[in-house]
């Protein structure tokens, strides 16, 4: 559901990003399969089935969502090159300022491809 109707724990946050670089559920099973994965991330400009695939702050990553619903703010980073995911989230939902330092931080945590 859109707009905070999901309510997870930052670990399941981190599970599901992980489901989305390997496509298995944290059984082993296959949740998603390559086809499957291929298309949801296939982006249409910038924008692939919730995913943003334009990498903000020149991070790597590929995808990145965020979300609030105003009183919670969350963002949730996936480099499936690094097999990386990074996310993080707040009791603030002021994004204009903590959308900036979410990023900063998922840059230095991934980092740049350097």
């Amino acid at each position: 559901g859109p707009a905070g109707r999901v309510h997870i724990s930052l670990r399941d946050l981190v599970t599901y990003g992980e489901m989305h670089i390997s496509g298995r559920a944290p059984d082993g099973s296959v949740f998603l399969t390559e086809d499957t994965l291929s298309r949801l991330h296939q982006p249409i400009g910038d924008y692939a089935a919730g995913w943003v695939v334009s990498p903000p702050s020149g991070l790597p990553s590929e995808l990145w969502h965020n979300g609030s619903n105003t009183i919670w703010y969350a963002e949730l980073y996936i480099d499936p090159q690094r097999e990386t995911v990074v996310a993080m989230a707040s009791n603030d939902p002021q994004f204009d300022a903590l959308g900036p330092a979410f990023r900063g931080m998922a840059e230095r945590l991934i980092g740049r491809g350097d």
